[in-house]
């Protein structure tokens, strides 16, 4: 009950966050709380990836290409057509408040911006998943 009483404001806002992220990236209780929204967003979508290419092998694998190669093309083009930095730079000024960092509030944090290597982990899986079912070894 204490808990609740102390914390109660930050534990909704972490709520709200988990499907709008970065929408009050200024009010976040944690700064690292933004990469809950983005998982479990990609996770929403890579169960649907993971079902698709279960329930229909050929349609999965190639849309799970199609979502891989969108999760490539969309930091590209935002990045090449906001002329942002490649990777957040840490200045000094920005380490006491990473909230007041451009990059950090209007690329980093965004889930389309982070889903290639969430999805490459799916192919991953997949890949091992049917190495695993076939007959071949893996030479050491």
């Amino acid at each position: 009950m204490i808990w609740i009483t102390w914390f109660g404001e930050w534990i909704n806002e972490s709520r709200a966050e988990r499907l709008m992220p970065a929408v009050t990236i200024t009010t976040v209780c944690m700064f690292q709380s933004w990469y809950i929204a983005a998982d479990t967003q990609l996770f929403l979508i890579s169960m649907f990836l993971v079902y698709t290419m279960w329930r229909w092998p050929t349609v999965g694998k190639i849309l799970l290409f199609v979502v891989l190669a969108l999760s490539v093309a969309i930091p590209y083009v935002i990045t090449l057509i906001s002329r942002l930095d490649p990777l957040l730079m840490m200045f000094r000024t920005e380490l006491e408040d990473i909230s007041s960092n451009a990059f950090f509030k209007n690329s980093y944090v965004k889930t389309h911006m982070r889903g290639t290597p969430y999805f490459l982990g799916v192919l991953l899986g997949y890949l091992i998943h049917r190495l695993q079912q076939s007959d071949k070894k893996v030479p050491r």
